[in-house]
């Protein structure tokens, strides 16, 4: 290729990148906004990246969904061990229970299952955990479906 052919074929690619560039961007009210490129436009392997990518995202996320509920219902043991530990220790009684779901309503508000059922539900949780493995199971499931 000659030093002018060169030239004006580099000049050529130019201009049909700044051209791929503007069709790839929208003007709204001076705003530049991007414009995804045609799907006919994107090289092969494109689709097999995307399949891809989209099962390792759902994958993910319902590893740190299930992390999340296993950190909840250690949570919840955690809480029936603790009203468990100070009814044993200091005496507490019903009160407590009838008590702190108002107080944990207030200082979680965007949390539920925190009711007095569910408090009374954790310290038998708790207990039965003690005794067997297949009774934390089955109180498990049984706090899943609890309502709030």
């Amino acid at each position: 290729m000659e030093s002018g052919q060169k030239i004006n074929h580099e000049r050529d690619k130019k201009h049909e990148k700044e051209q791929r560039r503007v069709r790839n961007v929208k003007q709204k009210d001076g705003i530049v906004m991007p414009v995804p490129v045609a799907k006919t436009d994107l090289p092969d392997g494109y689709a097999n990246l995307l399949t891809s990518l989209k099962a390792r995202i759902q994958q993910e996320r319902i590893k740190a969904v299930l992390s999340a509920n296993k950190a909840l219902v250690m949570m919840y043991w955690d809480i029936g061990a603790s009203i468990l530990e100070r009814q044993q220790s200091e005496g507490w009684g019903a009160k407590v229970i009838d008590r702190l779901p108002f107080d944990l309503k207030e200082a979680f508000p965007d949390m539920k299952g925190f009711s007095s059922r569910n408090l009374k539900y954790m310290q038998i949780c708790r207990i039965m955990e003690r005794t067997s493995i297949s009774a934390t199971h089955r109180c498990t499931n049984s706090m899943a479906q609890q309502p709030g």
